[in-house]
């Protein structure tokens, strides 16, 4: 699965831009243009700081290419002690004195980047646009990663005890659609998917994370190629926005947080007639998934 930093990588390892370009209010001292939306309150971020932040890129055709603004999936960066460490870029420059509820647009134009990605061919900027949600000091942030650690082996208990339970789950549920026993609804793509508990959250807009259990096998036998309860931990991704197989980008375009689903999904949605690891060249999958 692809990297959901993917982007913001992009903005944290460019350090100099080519042409001179009129965007933002201000600029930083690495030479980008930036604009301060609000102003927070609280202590100024220092050196050493950790910052943690929600942010959406948007490119100068005002299509938001990717976005994280959950509290689960917000990145954080280290605001480094020595700027030799490492050359200067927009984000520190940003980070380094702001306050938390600070929100802030930087642009990066296209030109910048060392290698664009093809993608971005038809564009001339990336529109970086965030809010910082915590400034935390080196002591603390470990002292929270360590109680993350904790309750995620926790989870991770919790979620391989259940491997089982599910294995049988989407055993009966195959054998019901083989069956005929059980109606899948279908999309005009051809997926079919089987709803068996709706969701009360709100289904997923294109580009946002979400996090999913899932428990794949395959229609024609039954065998298990690839789960998360094994794991002990979902995944999490972008989604809508090719991060995973076809089939998934639009299935949890619809499933609301808290949906319990099975996924009949075709060949040409999932890994079409290429052979990968357990599955079979021109397979049908079908996927046991929560949107956690």
């Amino acid at each position: 699965m692809k990297n959901y930093l993917f982007l913001l990588s992009i903005l944290l390892l460019v350090s100099s831009c080519k042409d001179k370009y009129t965007y933002g209010e201000s600029i930083t001292p690495s030479g980008y243009e930036y604009t301060v939306h609000t102003k927070g309150s609280g202590e100024k971020a220092k050196k050493g700081d950790f910052v943690k932040f929600s942010f959406e890129v948007i490119g100068s055709d005002s299509v938001s290419i990717q976005k994280s603004d959950s509290p689960e999936n917000y990145p954080v960066v280290q605001i480094p002690m020595d700027d030799t460490e490492q050359a200067a870029n927009p984000v520190m420059d940003v980070f380094l004195g702001a306050m938390v509820g600070d929100s802030m647009t930087v642009w990066m134009p296209i030109d910048s980047m060392p290698q664009p990605n093809p993608a971005f061919a038809n564009l001339t900027y990336l529109k970086y646009v965030m809010t910082i949600k915590s400034i935390t000091d080196e002591t603390a942030f470990k002292a929270e990663e360590e109680a993350k650690k904790v309750e995620a082996a926790a989870l991770a208990q919790v979620l391989q005890a259940k491997e089982t339970e599910i294995a049988e789950l989407v055993k009966i549920t195959l054998f019901d659609y083989k069956k005929g026993k059980i109606k899948p609804e279908v999309t005009e793509t051809g997926l079919k998917y089987f709803v068996h508990k709706q969701g009360t959250g709100e289904a997923a807009r294109i580009g946002e994370n979400v996090s999913v259990n899932y428990y794949g096998i395959l229609a024609s036998d039954g065998s298990m190629f690839d789960n998360s309860y094994k794991r002990g931990q979902p995944i999490t991704f972008a989604v809508g926005k090719g991060a995973v197989i076809p089939g998934w980008d639009e299935a949890l375009l619809m499933l609301p947080k808290g949906s319990e689903a099975t996924l009949f999904i075709p060949s040409d949605l999932a890994y079409g007639a290429a052979d990968r690891p357990g599955i079979p060249g021109g397979s049908e999958l079908v996927f046991h998934v929560v949107v956690e």
